[in-house]
């Protein structure tokens, strides 16, 4: 590849060298992906982009704009999914530059061997999100009616009994409520944690909007063994359907590539390093 100056190395993430070798999209669609080169075995996923779309005052403009950033965050997905398909992936951040490909070199054999650990280690897997939802009009509701039910079976109840009981009732709700949405949680995640190989708790997500019924109550990234994700998905869909009438339901999505088990590569100050993944791709 021929240095140009107003380039620079746009990396995706890293692979096994003979994964493959056409790869549609990315970032420039006028400049496709590819890996570059053997790093014993370990090859980075990149493509030559305009150095000012992404530095300086025009990249600071279009990192600020999410008409800019979302179609050329959804390509940066998509060619990573496309590779995930043919092996195990390392997933870099969006907008993971390299100035030169010495550097790009130099950082690559300085973390080979944690990179092909990774890979061995993700081969065969996949990341998968398992989120909590809460619908809270719902869940109420449900639990008023239920501890109604349970209340008037003992007998008639006066007006003023019926009015206190009412209040008691929704002086404890929150309570109750959060207690057996964490019981329910616990129950599901024990479920689940012995099917995959890793998991991680993640931060809960505000609404879509604040008019929004449903809101976050769990958040969890799963590596599962490709063998054991009909189990996986089993487990959540009854679950799930017991805690349906409640108001809770537990989603499953994915497969993602694995960027809530990356190892930290560390950081330089120059375009060149990769940082942190970031959180719900």
């Amino acid at each position: 590849m021929k240095e140009d100056p107003d380039n620079a190395y746009y990396v995706y993430g890293f692979a096994r060298t003979h994964q493959c070798s056409d790869i549609a999209g990315g970032i420039d669609e006028g400049r496709p992906p590819r890996l570059w080169p053997d790093f014993g075995g370990v090859a980075a996923i990149l493509s030559t982009v305009a150095k000012a779309d992404f530095c300086g005052p025009s990249g600071d403009a279009n990192l600020s704009n999410l008409a800019w950033i979302a179609p050329r965050a959804v390509r940066h997905q998509a060619v990573l999914e496309a590779v995930m398909r043919q092996g195990p992936v390392l997933p870099a951040r969006f907008g993971t530059l390299f100035s030169t490909l010495d550097k790009l070199e130099a950082f690559v054999l300085s973390h080979a061997t944690a990179i092909s650990a990774f890979l061995t280690n993700v081969e065969g897997r996949e990341e998968w999100s398992v989120q909590g939802f809460l619908d809270t009009s719902v869940s109420e509701a449900a639990w008023m009616d239920r501890k109604r039910a349970e209340v008037l079976s003992g007998g008639d109840v006066t007006p003023g009994a019926a009015y206190m009981m009412e209040e008691r009732l929704r002086r404890d709700m929150k309570q109750e409520l959060g207690d057996w949405i964490i019981e329910k949680s616990s129950e599901l995640l024990d479920l689940l944690t012995p099917l995959a190989t890793e998991a991680n708790e993640r931060r809960l997500l505000p609404k879509e909007s604040p008019d929004s019924k449903r809101e976050m109550v769990s958040n969890w990234a799963f590596l599962v063994p490709a063998a054991n994700l009909h189990e996986f998905r089993a487990d959540i869909e009854r679950v799930s359907g017991e805690c349906e009438p409640m108001g809770l339901a537990f989603e499953l999505a994915g497969p993602w590539p694995p960027y809530s088990f990356c190892p930290d590569l560390g950081a330089d100050s120059d375009p060149g390093a990769i940082p942190q993944p970031q959180e719900g791709v």
